[in-house]
């Protein structure tokens, strides 16, 4: 399914190396005043407390009436108001530039992992105009290129592997360019996906992605995976037959008839469905704990794909802030995969997502490490307002408002080795942060209702976060087909 889904990102723009610059100057120092503190670090919220940052650090913070506020520090309210850690969007594929990153910003959104572009080069470069502070931009944290199996599933984003020697050169060669990771997709080799992970862990490098077909995800997670994206294969490999359920996948249909791939497809949803079994699932959970092998659901982006129809029917006021020619293409009708949607498919797709739900919150009950991902440009899955949704999705799958919170926050600066420095609000760690208008424990989609922004030793008020969408929103309407 993953080739033929992947397809639907070939009509996206190349990636653009335009970046708004910052609407504000640097702020030395300033003083958060009598505001409410979601810390993140397991602690209740904490009432009537003063946060002092200096030089872009959390430099003091406790109860306002033991913090005494320096002279010419600027004063930022926060009566009536609640600060988060900023959010991480783990899973996104940064293809116009000029658009996506300001609006991560604007959201909230101050770190993005990016998962494969059409242009190695350009996306390195935006990685370091964002660490300079040059652009309006998240960190960047990239894997530049995805590394598939031959025939690959998209030839723009993907170098293709044919042996286990090329995949280790080709980790090598990533890695002279200055990547963050390494991802895998579906259609490896055995034989490659084993080289690519034994020489990703000699270069230090993390390796991520999908489970290949030729691949057990118990297999991925022995192997040092560190994340798998869109859940993998852990619903077919938690089938007590999953022999049935590849036989089902590959059973023969006619070249070109893709309303026979989709009828097949929805059939094999509903074996998965029939005979799933709850002690393989734990087996291959014991996997994911014992290996530390962190989970990024994407369930935006299921979503989107799963009740395309519904989200067309009503319309989305956020969709101003995309090109035009994408947005007909997210048309159910229009759409390469859309378009070749049966009614039994779509009765048996809405029934998965459910399960999929279901195991997501499996795993947060079992322990196993969560992330915020949302495969961002996807049909409805607009960067940066696509990460409140996946908390909504995240809390509709069963997770609590503050779990959700820790996936976004919390568990991707675990994930990247760098609690010591950011995820959580604490003295002397990053004061990349966001003030809110209302409680997001009391409601998830309070998170929406932003205040402020502070990043980078930036304060983003609320009418500069307005003038960045309005940026934005006049570059979409300018975008050319």
């Amino acid at each position: 399914m993953g080739r033929i889904l992947t397809l639907m990102l070939l009509t996206l723009l190349p990636l653009q190396c335009f970046g708004q610059s910052w609407p504000v100057p640097l702020t030395r120092k300033l003083a958060i005043t009598k505001v409410t503190v979601i810390d993140m670090t397991g602690a209740p919220p904490k009432a009537d407390m003063t946060v002092i940052v200096s030089d872009g650090r959390i430099y003091q913070l406790g109860k306002s009436a033991k913090i005494k506020i320096p002279k010419n520090v600027r004063i930022v309210n926060g009566i009536g108001k609640y600060l988060i850690p900023g959010l991480w969007d783990m899973h996104v594929h940064v293809v116009n530039s000029e658009l996506m990153l300001p609006l991560f910003v604007a959201n909230g959104v101050l770190g993005v992992r990016d998962l494969g572009v059409h242009d190695l080069d350009a996306i390195l470069r935006l990685r370091a105009e964002s660490a300079a502070g040059k652009i309006i931009s998240p960190r960047i944290v990239s894997a530049g290129k995805v590394l598939d199996g031959v025939p690959q599933a998209d030839a723009s984003f993907s170098i293709p592997i044919t042996s286990p020697e090329e995949g280790r050169k080709v980790v090598r060669d990533l890695k002279s360019k200055g990547v963050d990771l390494i991802k895998v997709y579906d259609g490896l080799s055995r034989e490659a996906y084993f080289a690519i992970a034994d020489e990703a862990r000699k270069s230090g490098l993390p390796f991520v992605g999908h489970v290949p077909t030729a691949i057990t995800t118990s297999e991925a997670s022995d192997a040092g995976q560190k994340s798998i994206e869109h859940l993998g294969k852990i619903l077919e490999d938690g089938s007590a037959s999953p022999e049935m359920i590849r036989a089902a996948r590959t059973a023969p249909i006619k070249e070109g008839d893709f309303f026979a791939f989709t009828t097949r497809l929805g059939g094999v949803y509903d074996l998965i469905r029939s005979s799933f079994s709850d002690r393989k699932s734990n087996e291959i959970f014991a996997h994911f704990i014992k290996n530390n092998t962190w989970q990024v659901p994407t369930l935006a982006v299921k979503n989107g794909r799963t009740f395309i129809d519904d989200l067309d029917a009503k319309g989305d006021p956020r969709t101003k802030y995309v090109e035009p020619s994408q947005l007909n293409y997210w048309k159910p009708n229009v759409g390469f995969f859309s378009r070749y949607r049966t009614p039994e498919f779509i009765a048996a797709q809405k029934k998965y997502f459910q399960m999929e739900l279901d195991i997501v919150r499996e795993m947060q009950i079992a322990g196993i490490g969560i992330m915020t991902g949302t495969d961002a440009p996807n049909a409805y899955v607009i960067a940066g307002f696509s990460l409140h949704d996946e908390l909504g999705l995240m809390v509709k799958a069963g997770l609590t408002p503050m779990q959700a919170l820790r996936a976004a926050t919390r568990n991707p600066a675990d994930y990247l080795d760098e609690l010591h420095d950011s995820g959580t609000i604490e003295k002397g760690k990053l004061a990349n942060m966001i003030l809110l208008d209302a409680n997001p424990l009391a409601d998830i989609r309070n998170t929406t209702k932003i205040d402020s922004v502070f990043y980078n030793g930036r304060y983003l008020s609320r009418k500069n976060l307005d003038e960045i969408f309005a940026v934005v929103e006049s570059a979409a309407i300018r975008s050319k087909p």
